[in-house]
């Protein structure tokens, strides 16, 4: 097994261990929603955190993964000495011309395509909705107001972020958001200042940096 399939081996079986525990999560947190503090349903998920984020987990005998992975170890068979008689008989038989065989994907290489395919795709047509959804925002940016300009920065401030991030204030967004990555800005709608008071203003924007920090 090349490194690819091996990789792709350990993907499958952590979703399914990540999607099982995900499973998990959800029902506790159905069953105890009136008495669970919103701080232990964020703590319910570090586990399915750690399950995707590990590239090792302990082996078990009780794995639910080893009903659903197919054990790729090989078979060891024990090899019996041939008699000498046996020895000379199969070094008078002339050497067979080799056959070529035509080698065929496996059923799991063939997972492996669809799956590269498909995350390819998924990839490609993200980037692309989102370089078109930011042309339509900044070709609909208007001037940002000096007030909401400071509040944001003292709220940047507050959060202790190392630099504001960059302020784009459109009428194509609906809603405040932040993008980016490399380079993050923080989306807002044309008529925010409008829209919320300024300590609702604060607050949203609070939360929007949150996820910056």
């Amino acid at each position: 097994m090349n490194t690819l399939e091996s990789f792709f081996q350990w993907l499958l079986a952590t979703s399914l261990r990540a999607s099982l525990l995900a499973g998990a999560v959800l029902c506790l947190q159905l069953a105890l929603r009136r008495w669970l503090p919103a701080r232990w349903r964020f703590a319910l998920w570090l586990p399915v955190v750690f399950v995707l984020v590990a590239p090792v987990l302990p082996e078990s005998r009780f794995s639910v993964q080893n009903r659903f992975v197919e054990n790729t170890a090989p078979a060891v068979v024990k090899m019996e000495p041939l008699p000498a008689m046996e020895i000379s008989a199969l070094e008078a038989i002339p050497a067979a011309t080799p056959i070529v065989v035509e080698s065929r994907w496996t059923p799991r290489q063939r997972m492996l395509a669809v799956w590269l395919f498909g995350t390819a795709t998924v990839f490609i047509v993200g980037l692309l909705g989102y370089r078109r959804s930011m042309r339509c925002i900044l070709r609909d940016a208007v001037q940002i107001d000096a007030t909401l300009a400071d509040t944001i920065s003292s709220v940047a401030e507050e959060l202790r972020l190392r630099r504001a991030p960059r302020i784009i204030v459109s009428k194509s967004v609906g809603s405040p958001a932040v993008a980016g990555l490399l380079r993050p800005m923080l989306l807002l709608p044309a008529d925010f200042p409008a829209k919320f008071s300024p300590a609702e203003s604060r607050l949203v924007l609070m939360h929007e940096l949150t996820h910056l920090k």
